[in-house]
């Protein structure tokens, strides 16, 4: 080795940007797929056997036959296969919703939903799901932010709910009290149990408003998804534009948090517009939010337009769920 080479070619990395590094091991990660994947390398053991057998060397692997040499050489080189979770939020909110939903999942347009439990069309989406047997493709979609809680401690706390015992809108949250980390524990335990007294048992955790990505909830969120069994719960949003360096920073610690728990099971998240390029440049399992039946933002796609693009999709991927 060349220890001045190695001393410039660490400074030259040291000198990139994050995006050029990035860049640099996608690109990295692409030839390493194309070129050396495990079809590739049985292809040219097999042929490299077959050559050292010819030639008459001597060699430990036996003789390859004809048939065998001729399979290897037409041996397709296949490409590793990314799994896309298309989930669509709010399965409960409305009756239409609902029923778009529904649709949508006969269309083999989404592989998931996650459900409401506090809004007004949660038991029909729930009797929904075992009538079309959705079940193990439905997670909980937590409400912190929306209607009336489930549990009373949180409606002692001003911060979270009003004085009508409503939730308020989303605020930045860093830090809960213990009396306010309770009332939240409690509140998420009460949506677990709302679903699973209905015969809906979560595979997955997201949250209306992505509430559990405040950085407090989200520790509690970890604590109750764990005690239930639920093994998934989504990324913060990694991919896309308008991700300034403090939000990356944080997205990674927030996300990285969740790999060590075991609870992250997709590398990128974020809505159609978002994934776009990800889906491009890189071939790592990808979750995609999408909203139904509204075409309004936050992920929201006609639903002609959510055919088109999951077609498109899945013409190289494979249409996953977390069950």
């Amino acid at each position: 080795m060349d220890p001045v080479a190695i001393a410039a070619a660490g400074q030259t990395l040291a000198a990139m940007s994050t995006d050029e590094r990035w860049a640099m091991g996608l690109r990295a990660r692409r030839y390493i797929e194309e070129h050396h994947d495990f079809t590739m390398l049985a292809r040219r053991f097999v042929l490299q056997s077959a050559l050292a057998s010819s030639e008459g060397v001597q060699s430990k692997v036996p003789s390859i036959s004809g048939a065998i040499l001729k399979a290897a050489i037409e041996m397709p080189i296949l490409k590793p296969t990314r799994k896309i979770i298309v989930n669509a939020d709010d399965f409960g909110l409305s009756v239409e919703t609902n029923r778009a939903i529904v649709e949508a999942f006969t269309k083999n347009l989404i592989s998931s939903t996650t459900l409401m439990t506090n809004m007004h069309a949660f038991d029909g989406a729930c009797d929904l799901a075992h009538r079309h047997r959705l079940l193990g493709k439905i997670g909980l979609h937590l409400n912190l932010t929306l209607g009336h809680p489930l549990s009373s401690p949180i409606r002692r706390c001003p911060r979270f709910c009003d004085n009508f015992g409503m939730f308020r809108a989303r605020q930045n949250r860093f830090r809960l009290s213990k009396e306010e980390r309770l009332a939240i524990e409690t509140e998420i335990a009460s949506q677990i149990k709302a679903c699973v007294d209905r015969g809906v048992h979560p595979t997955h955790l997201d949250s209306h408003h992505h509430v559990h990505t405040e950085w407090a909830i989200g520790g509690a969120v970890i604590t109750i998804a764990r005690q239930y069994g639920i093994k998934a719960i989504r990324l913060s949003r990694n991919c896309g534009p308008g991700i300034g360096l403090v939000h990356k920073l944080y997205k990674l610690a927030y996300n990285s948090r969740l790999r060590l728990y075991g609870l992250a099971k997709t590398q990128y998240f974020g809505a159609p517009a978002d994934v776009r390029e990800i889906l491009g440049t890189a071939s790592d399992d990808v979750e995609v939010m999408v909203h139904l039946p509204s075409s309004d933002n936050g992920g929201g796609l006609q639903r002609d337009e959510l055919k088109e693009t999951i077609e498109n999709w899945t013409l190289t991927n494979k249409l996953a769920s977390y069950g």
